[in-house]
């Protein structure tokens, strides 16, 4: 096969794959997963404010019984923005998740293919890329957990790195272009992997720029990491500097998600079993699978092998073997209780929550190795040993892309799993189960005081009690409300008739952003205790008040950060590109 073709046929192949084994992922009903029904609530809450104009909602008026709730501020959105194109064509909010998942499984693949090809010949490439899209924690995210942030990040990662790392060797415009545009879009996607694995990312380019002994190329594949913070700045900026204002911390790094509760035990990386259960403390209780996976190891294995063969054959190791194998042991090691003096002096890693998230990272490093070990036995075996590699691979993992769905159970109101067609019966046969479908309206939602998180995490803290109905929209002191209209998202027109001069309150809780005007004048907005909304002190007589939610200083500067990143990020691929042709050697004439 000529080097054109295979260039083409391996991400085809790749693409085929991904859609065979996704295909029982892709049956009618909802998929099943720890967080799939809060998923599928803050995606009928995007798709309502999408559909209002709003396509980064920093307040979603829906949740708390429809008092609102600013969890787009916090809780990386892009996902829910890469879900949106398939509700917004006609299909239902469930199918749009998995349609959404199934592409960023591939889209891993890919990005990791690409990575590798950067030390790898493309047939041992395509061995990394499978390894990783096959990798257990990575299919335990899809199916198990429905970690739909984390799992999307897997694919940004893999783009990441491939960028940075491309640029940092390379010193090309289109690998730098690509590695800022995909930590911006890690940091969209998924907070903790984020946390976790733009360090990686930038660690990988340092260690290639320190090889060959560059500062330009540090310059250059550190500053596809910079730009791509400042990409994404007008999210995450505000999200730091407004954490204090909501319940977060207490919310996400306590009881049962502290941290400390949920570190692997070494005999978990290697034991195979799977199951649909839940992390608890002490390993005995886990029914959730932590194994980095029977065929990485091989594959390690072989890496390792091949790398001492090397060495002592050519007195060098191949290039991707130090980071790669570094990139794994940070991974496996950070999940392990030995690294606990580590999480103790850094007090950000305590909203990780789960130290076996950085399986995402070990996972990652596992998948490089594996293609770095097919690359040792290629020889003349070149299409029998990446075709080989993905046998094993689907004899050990074929099993875990099985998926199960779910329905809802009206008589113990919540959601419970089960296999599609058992699932289907159910719903045939006996009224006491619903589909999910039912209940994804934005009425539904607001009259069920979903809250979008699994506790307060974003609830705002001038909300001492909590509402426990529905409101009407406003309320007045000393008068009453003649007439109330909303005239958007977050847009509230009112008429009132005051009998003396009180206070107009709003049925939405009180953040930073809550603007109000009086008779088109514009007034201060305080909260009312003990439910926290948003209100404002008005005179007697016929008033016009309206309540708009809109940015903040510190929310438009970061919004400035990341359009001036913007225009750096092009600027400077246009300088790598000028720089490129001025040192390239002229052509000897004939």
């Amino acid at each position: 096969m000529g080097k054109h073709a295979r260039k083409l046929a391996i991400p085809l192949v790749l693409i085929c794959l991904g859609l065979t084994l996704s295909a029982r992922i892709r049956r009618p009903l909802p998929l099943y997963g720890h967080s799939q029904a809060m998923d599928a609530f803050r995606q009928v809450v995007y798709d309502n404010a999408v559909r209002h104009g709003e396509i980064f909602p920093r307040w979603v008026p829906d949740f708390y019984f429809g008092h609102g709730s600013p969890i787009f501020q916090f809780y990386a959105p892009l996902p829910y923005m890469m879900a949106e194109p398939f509700v917004l064509a006609g299909f239902s909010v469930p199918t749009a998740l998995k349609l959404t998942l199934v592409l960023a499984w591939i889209l891993s693949g890919y990005f990791m293919l690409a990575l590798a090809r950067e030390y790898l010949s493309p047939e041992a490439s395509f061995v990394a890329a499978v390894f990783y899209m096959l990798a257990p924690y990575h299919l335990v995210d899809m199916l198990v957990r429905h970690a739909f942030g984390e799992h999307i990040a897997f694919t940004w990662l893999a783009m990441a790195a491939a960028g940075a790392v491309g640029a940092a060797r390379r010193r090309c415009p289109v690998s730098f272009t690509a590695g800022a545009f995909g930590v911006a879009l890690l940091t969209l996607t998924h907070n903790i992997t984020a946390l976790i694995g733009v360090p990686v990312v930038a660690a990988w380019a340092a260690w290639e720029s320190f090889r060959a002994r560059s500062w330009e190329r540090a310059l250059v594949g550190l500053g596809a990491v910079a730009a791509g913070l400042g990409l994404a700045a007008f999210f995450w900026l505000p999200a730091m500097m407004e954490t204090k204002l909501v319940f977060a911390r207490e919310s996400l790094t306590r009881e049962f998600f502290e941290y400390g509760q949920h570190f692997v035990y070494a005999k978990q990386w290697f034991d195979p079993a799977w199951g649909f259960g839940g992390s608890r403390a002490g390993w005995e209780e886990d029914r959730l699978s932590f194994q980095i996976g029977l065929a990485h190891w091989l594959g390690i294995v072989l890496a390792v092998w091949a790398a001492v063969r090397v060495r002592r054959e050519r007195g060098k190791l191949n290039e991707l073997f130090v980071p790669a194998l570094a990139i794994f042991l940070a991974g496996l090691l950070m999940t392990h209780r030995f690294s606990a003096p580590l999480w103790n002096l850094a007090p950000l890693l305590a909203f990780v929550q789960f130290p076996w998230r950085f399986l995402v990272v070990a996972a990652f490093g596992a998948s490089l190795l594996a293609g770095l070990g097919a690359e040792s036995v290629l020889g003349d075996k070149r299409l029998r040993v990446p075709v080989g590699a993905c046998v094993v691979a689907l004899a050990f993992y074929a099993s875990y892309t099985k998926p199960l769905f779910t329905v809802y159970d009206t008589e113990q109101n919540g959601y419970i799993p089960g296999p599609y067609d058992l699932q289907r019966d159910r719903l045939d046969t006996d009224p006491r189960y619903a589909d999910q479908r039912e209940h994804l309206t934005i009425a539904w939602v607001r009259a069920s005081g979903e809250t979008g998180s699994s506790r307060d995490d974003y609830l705002p803290r001038t909300v001492l009690e909590k509402p426990t109905a529905k409101e009407e929209i406003a309320s007045a002191s000393s008068g009453e409300v003649v007439a109330s209209e909303r005239a958007g998202l977050n847009t509230y027109e009112l008429m009132v008739s005051m009998r003396a001069a009180g206070r107009v309150t709003l049925a939405q809780f009180f953040y930073p952003g809550w603007r109000a005007t009086v008779d088109g004048a514009e007034v201060p907005v305080a909260t009312t205790s003990p439910h926290g909304l948003a209100s404002v002190e008005v005179p007697e007589g016929e008033l016009a008040v309206r309540f708009h939610f809109g940015s903040t200083p510190s929310r438009r500067a970061a919004g400035a950060v990341s359009i001036v990143s913007f225009a750096l990020v092009a600027a400077a691929a246009l300088l790598i590109r000028r720089r490129n042709r001025s040192t390239r050697s002229p052509v000897p004439a004939k």
